[in-house]
């Protein structure tokens, strides 16, 4: 019984620097703009039960979203690594420029829309996109809210995303 909580102990050791291992290959990918190697990396990192670990491989798989002009994909990401983590504050700040970045799309798609009386019929995918914004709007918000809250034990003063 002894030996089995120890082997226990050490397999959940190994498991963990196994993946912080894999998190340190993958940011290195990441900034050598090596973004297929790192997102792979960053995609098996989120198989570990680390929400911290598992929330910092959401964030960077959202940049690289981002950065490949996903940015309906760079939102969920955002949004999954605030809801493990909510205090990555450069997550909170992406989720806002994605949401910037998909409103400018459809504005200059509704302009050229108008201006050409073509009409574009892809009510689902609109419906998706407003659903994402609409949760990540919330998400935002509970994300603020748990902030505040914090920072008012600290008195400090709160930066508005």
């Amino acid at each position: 019984m002894k030996h089995f909580f120890l082997l226990s102990i050490l397999n959940i050791f190994f498991i963990n620097n196994s993946f912080n291992a894999l998190f340190n290959e993958a940011v290195e990918n990441y900034y050598k703009n090596n973004f297929t190697v790192s997102s792979d990396l960053f995609e098996k990192i989120l198989e570990t039960n680390d929400k911290k670990l598992k929330a910092s491989a959401y964030f960077f798989i959202g940049n690289i979203k981002f950065k490949e002009e996903k940015y309906l994909e760079a939102i969920a990401n955002y949004k999954n690594a605030l809801r493990l983590n909510s205090e990555i504050y450069e997550a909170k700040y992406n989720l806002v420029l994605a949401r910037n970045k998909l409103n400018e799309i459809e504005k200059k798609q509704n302009s050229i829309n108008n201006n050409s009386e073509v009409q574009n019929d892809e009510p689902q995918k609109n419906g998706f996109k407003n659903e994402v914004l609409n949760e990540a709007k919330q998400l935002e918000n509970n994300a603020m809210k748990n902030l505040n809250s914090t920072n008012k034990k600290q008195s400090s003063e709160i930066k508005n995303w």
